[in-house]
């Protein structure tokens, strides 16, 4: 049986390097985290910065990226009356750290264009709290990053993703 890459250099003895502390991160980058919901607060309201933590430790070097989840069970979610979004944010921490990891190329483009209509879509009152983070999760599924990695691709996908998002919100819109 084939061991996984992981694996296979843990046998070596070789050094395998984890990400970091979320929570600290997200709070330098000035995203809220307090309790009860602390790092999955952010989840809710920033998955662009979670999704930003991700990248900046594979940029650093990290072998193995955590999911944001810390904060995701149930018991913590019952706190800030939310206990029904447990299997849904957990759900989304992982995907998010799984997409960093596979991704790339204008994917966080895409995700950061969403996430900006999704947000300002909310305070306009056209759609509700937790419809942010779906209406990212749809744009990014339904992204194709295709040809070279250049300011004319990026450009085109932030301009697709920012019209996928409206087209989206205005069949949820209130």
């Amino acid at each position: 049986m084939a061991l996984d890459p992981i694996q296979a250099r843990l046998t070596r003895g070789d050094i395998v390097l984890l990400d970091g502390a979320m929570g600290t991160e997200l709070e330098r980058l000035g995203v809220p985290t307090a309790l009860p919901l602390w790092s999955a607060q952010a989840l809710l309201d920033a998955p662009d910065r979670v999704r930003q933590v991700h990248e900046s430790y594979v940029q650093a070097g990290a072998d193995v990226i955590t999911s944001a989840t810390f904060r995701t069970t149930p018991r913590s979610l019952k706190k800030a009356g939310l206990e029904a979004e447990a299997d849904r944010l957990t759900t989304l921490a992982v995907e998010l750290a799984k997409q960093v990891g596979r991704a790339g190329a204008t994917y966080p483009a895409v995700f950061n264009a969403s996430n900006e209509q999704a947000v300002l879509a909310f305070h306009a009152g056209r759609i509700g709290y937790l419809d942010i983070v779906d209406t990212v999760q749809r744009v990014v599924e339904a992204h194709e990053s295709q040809g070279e990695l250049t300011l004319e691709s990026l450009a085109e996908a932030e301009r697709w993703a920012r019209a996928r998002a409206d087209t989206i919100i205005d069949t949820i819109a209130r």
